[in-house]
């Protein structure tokens, strides 16, 4: 008797989204009371729990709805210390910009994440990094950008390649989230010393360059000298454009001389291009998606040009915090141990005004800047 070739069976899932037209019903592939097999840590069954077949290990998942892994295309959630003593300022009014020129912002997080030892900045990212997995997120793009040195820089950007984490993290280098305080009054030395010592070394642990382009943060010749100087040594090219101030960085972004690229749509801090020769293309997109609210038809915007919302429907917690897109090619089971590499096998949201979602709680404690 031959062993069975599915080594775990999920099976009576009520609602299963494949993102596969051909697999089932509408443009997210639907099948109801669906199955889901898995060998050798991967998808190896999707279909019906009737048509499933035999597996060594077997789990009911009623009243469940399977989707795609998530992906969390923009995240800082490398780093020590926290700013909670600068949310008063913020709460009385006072302009982040004001608080960054004062020492405050992402320069105080710059200060704790360089006094921080490696260990307790691994142990930090990986409690981000395992509630996000909780959620059902596969693979999380993780900037540097608080320690805005050359040390401590690399140093991250390090820690991000060797890891392990407990799913697939993309590194991105963001040197150029701030000036440095020892640079404040030589800017072009600091982007200097990002070109010529720490864009080399960090494009062979890195897969895209980051600038935040913006009042108060670089400017737009020295963003697309940056952008430029990593593209070219086959980085992916992102930018955190116009936060606080127009700076002409999402013109920028989208000029063909650039070609940060990105799918139609896609959040203008956001872009996204192949990698040069020898690195493997991972294309992360930018769009909202909650696929367990189910299609109902677009409403017409106001005047304001904002939309107006559905009569009697209330839009839930989980449904404003589910992360930015959708992995298409992993399936995970955060409910029965997470599969590394996996996708997503949830209950239904919670309901009512007292239901506040994890996800919610995971961007909390992930926005340092």
């Amino acid at each position: 008797m031959t062993s069975p070739q599915v080594e775990l069976l999920i099976v009576g899932m009520e609602e299963l989204h494949t993102m596969d037209p051909a697999r089932g019903e509408g443009p997210t592939g639907r099948i109801l009371d669906a199955a889901v097999g898995f060998t050798g840590g991967r998808v190896s069954y999707l279909g019906p729990a009737a048509t499933a077949p035999e597996a060594a290990r077997r789990v009911s998942a009623p009243g469940t709805i399977g989707l795609p892994g998530l992906i969390d295309c923009h995240t800082h959630s490398l780093y020590a210390g926290d700013r909670a003593a600068e949310f008063r300022r913020r709460l009385n009014g006072e302009p982040y910009t004001s608080i960054l020129e004062s020492g405050g912002g992402i320069l105080s997080t710059v200060r704790a994440t360089r006094a921080a030892s490696d260990e307790t900045l691994a142990e930090r990212l990986h409690a981000r990094l395992s509630a996000m997995l909780r959620q059902g997120v596969t693979t999380v793009e993780v900037k540097t950008g608080y320690a805005l040195d050359e040390e401590h820089e690399l140093r991250c950007l390090r820690l991000l390649r060797e890891g392990p984490w407990p799913q697939r993290v993309v590194p991105t280098y963001l040197g150029a989230h701030a000036i440095p305080a020892e640079f404040r009054q030589d800017r072009e030395a600091y982007v200097q010393l990002m070109l010529q010592r720490v864009l080399p070394q960090a494009a062979e642990l890195a897969e895209a360059v980051d600038v935040y382009c913006d009042r108060g943060a670089f400017t737009l010749e020295e963003t697309r000298r940056v952008l430029e100087a990593g593209m070219s040594r086959g980085l992916v090219g992102r930018v955190h454009a116009e936060q606080v101030d127009y700076t002409g960085a999402a013109a920028l972004a989208a000029s063909p001389g650039l070609r940060l690229g990105g799918p139609p749509g896609a959040h203008r801090r956001r872009g996204h291009r192949r990698h040069g020769p020898g690195r493997h293309h991972r294309r992360h997109v930018a769009h909202s998606h909650a696929l367990h609210e189910r299609h109902r038809p677009a409403r017409a915007p106001d005047d304001r040009g904002r939309r107006a919302p559905r009569r009697g429907h209330r839009l839930q917690p989980r449904q404003r915090a589910l992360p930015r897109s959708v992995d298409r090619r992993h399936l995970v089971l955060p409910a029965h141990g997470a599969h590394r590499g996996g996708g997503a096998v949830g209950r239904h949201p919670p309901r009512g005004p007292g239901a506040r979602s994890a996800g919610a709680r995971v961007a909390d404690d992930r926005r340092a800047g």
